[in-house]
Parts: C-alpha cells; structure tokens; sequence
C-alpha cells in the first residue's frame, strides 16, 4: 500500500514539472484592460505611519499668463490720436511743451501746408508774420532760408539756373552788413542814410548827412554834407567792390569823391582805397580800413593823406561797441613847415531797437508794391579824443550822437 501511493506522488511530480517550468502567457484581454476609469489615489494614499506628508504643489503662473491675456501698455497706438510723422531728429523734440514764442513741428507743418498755394508775396509776408508770433521758432533757419528764396524770385536777385526754377543764391552773392565807422566811410556798398552830429569843446560843431544807394550789388552812389579840417563841403562820390563776397566775409572797394569846400571855397578830389573783414566772434566782429589823398585844387594846390581804422564788435543782435582811429596828415617831407598832423580816437557803442526799423516798400516783377522786412535803425553814440594834432586844434573833444537807417 505504501508502495502505490509512493509510486502516485512520484508520478503527480512528473507530469506538473513542465506545466511549473513553462512561462505564463499574459492573457490577452489583460493587456488591453482600460485604466481610465480606475479612481485616482487620494492624498492619504501618500500618507505614511509616524506623520503627514504634503502634497505636491502646482504651479500656476502659466495658467495665470493666459488667463490675464496680452497687457494694455504693449498697444502703443491710439486710433483717437493722431499719428505724428518726423522729418528729422530735430523736429521729434518739438512734441514737449514750449514757452511763450516757440512753435512745435504741427503748427510750422500747418503754417507750410497753407502757404503751398498762394503766390511767392503773399507767402514772403505770411512768414515773416509766422516769425514775428513765433521769434524762437525751432524752423527759424529753415523759414529764413525759404524767405531768401522768395526774396530773390521777386526782386530778381537769384542766379539763373535750370528751366524748372532757379538754384538759391549763392553765398558769395549775399549781403555783408557792414555798418559804417564813425569818421570814415564803410568799404561794403549798400544803401543806406546816415545822420550825426560832433559837439565839442571849446565851440565845435559839425554835422554829417550822407545818403548812399546801392546800384548793384558791387556798386554804389552817394551824395552828402561832411565838414573835416579844411571845414564844411558838399560830397558826391561812388563806390566799387572789387571784392566782396559772404563766403569769406571780405570787402575791397576802391571809390572816388567829388568835394566842394565852402569855407573857404574850393573844389577837391578824393579817391580812397577801402577794406573789411569780418571774424565769427560773438555775432560778429567787423574790421574796417581805409586810406585816401585829398587833392585840394586851389592856388596854392594842397595834398592831404587821411586814414582810418575801425573795430565793432556785436555782442548781440541789439548792442554794438566800437573803437577807432583816424588821421591827417600834410606837408610831408617839406623843410619850410612840419608835418601838419591831426589824429583823433574814437570809441561808443550801436544799438538796435529789437522792435525798431522802418518796413520798406519793394516793388516785385509785376510792378505790385509789398512790404518787405523791416531794416534796422542804429542809434549811434560815441566820444572822439584828439590824441596827437599840429597847427590845428579848434576842439578838444567831442561827443556824436547819430542815427543810421540800413535798407
């Protein structure tokens, strides 16, 4: 009996042993099994014996992000504001505020948008206005050049150029503005009238009158009353720039008076070489020269040297100082007199009104009168000190008061 059931479990061992041995096959409804319905841990599946454990936290800046949408300050346009467009870097400034006289880049595009259709006087007139109620104007170099333009279309001042319309004038052809020293007369030709009067000690009076007009721009005429050593005359005269030009600020003039003594009484000749240059100090410094003979024809006949130099410097549009010297001199060289010899200094100062001058009235190609710029009047004070004289001295001193109008 114990032999059959030895021999039983030894058989049972021998026929269980492949099914132990094989591998299990994963059944194949198992390996498609769905998980997603299966209940997700709750947060004390995470706990552990001996305390709590947090959960993990979630980060919600990216949800935040999005629900918050792009911020307002990236919309850097206004459909209610209208879109300003610069020309340059100089006009991106002009969007600050400005103090009383300043304009901003909207009213000169304004001002420059109205003035395209009307005619070159009417616009001429219409920025010197602009100027006037804007002085500190950002565009004022720009206006002033237009101005030019316009000036020279109307009173034919412009170089010739191409049949689309003429270049601007050139540099060299522009104004000077030399005013005029004391004593002497200016070496740049230019229209202008002249009054002053010396009043000195012990009893010296002598007035200057003197109206000079501009032919051409080289060339000028004068006439005028003068009274010097020899007394009072009557001048008429010309001037001619060989040289002048705004390019390097250099006038050379050469010119000839015709003189009529009236006490005594006798004619004269008087030509005279002139020069002047100009140097950017301050708003300018203005140098003048000039040396002449006068040739008294009378019995006997007389030959006088007379020189001068003048310095003014601006300091501003409104204020002008000035020094000077002149001389006179005769009987160089002769053994029976001395050489007479009268020399004077001179010094004072220019003013300007800022609101003075006289608008002058120009007439353009169709014959209409408008009003031009206005031209400056220069007050004129000054005082003269003889410094060195022989065989003359009716005064000692004088002072000249005197007014210029430069048209």
């Amino acid at each position: 009996m114990r032999r059959l059931l030895g021999l039983s479990a030894l058989l049972a061992l021998i026929v269980a042993a492949p099914a132990y041995a094989a591998p299990k096959e994963k059944p194949k409804a198992e390996e498609e099994e769905d998980y997603t319905e299966e209940e997700m841990p709750d947060e004390g599946d995470f706990e552990e014996e001996g305390g709590d454990v947090p959960p993990p936290k979630r980060l919600e800046e990216d949800d935040k992000e999005d629900e918050a949408g792009e911020p307002e300050d990236l919309d850097f346009i206004d459909e209610d504001e209208e879109e300003l467009e610069f020309r340059d870097e100089e006009d991106q400034e002009t969007v600050k505020p400005r103090g009383p006289g300043e304009d901003t880049a909207q009213i000169y595009r304004d001002a420059e948008k109205k003035l395209k259709e009307v005619t070159p006087d009417e616009e001429l007139i219409a920025w010197e206005a602009y100027l006037e109620k804007y002085p500190k104007s950002l565009f004022r170099e720009r206006i002033e050049q237009r101005m030019e333009s316009l000036s020279a279309d109307l009173f034919g001042e412009r170089v010739p150029g191409s049949d689309q319309g003429a270049r601007r004038e050139d540099a060299a052809n522009r104004e000077l503005n030399f005013t005029s020293p004391l004593q002497f007369a200016s070496a740049d030709p230019r229209t202008r009238i002249g009054a002053s009067a010396e009043i000195g000690i012990p009893n010296w009076f002598a007035p200057h009158l003197d109206a000079e007009f501009q032919l051409l721009r080289n060339f000028s005429a004068h006439a005028g009353i003068d009274q010097d050593v020899t007394g009072p005359a009557i001048v008429l005269g010309a001037k001619y720039g060989v040289i002048k030009s705004a390019r390097t600020n250099t006038v050379l003039s050469a010119a000839l008076d015709l003189k009529l003594n009236t006490g005594p009484t006798f004619p004269g000749i008087r030509p005279a070489i002139m020069a002047g240059q100009k140097l950017p100090i301050l708003q300018g410094l203005y140098l003048q020269g000039e040396f002449g003979v006068d040739l008294e024809l009378r019995d006997p006949a007389g030959l006088r040297m007379f020189y001068g130099f003048n310095a003014e410097l601006r300091a501003n549009e409104v204020v002008y100082a000035y020094v000077e010297t002149t001389g006179t001199l005769k009987y160089l060289g002769q053994q029976d007199f001395k050489t007479f010899q009268f020399m004077v200094a001179s010094f004072g100062m220019k003013f300007v009104p800022s609101k003075g001058g006289f608008p002058t009235l120009l007439a353009n190609k169709t014959g209409v009168f408008i009003t031009h710029e206005k031209k400056p009047v220069v007050i004129v004070l000054g005082a003269n000190i003889p410094y060195s004289a022989r065989y003359w001295g009716f005064y000692r001193g004088s002072v000249t008061i005197g007014a210029e109008w430069y048209m």
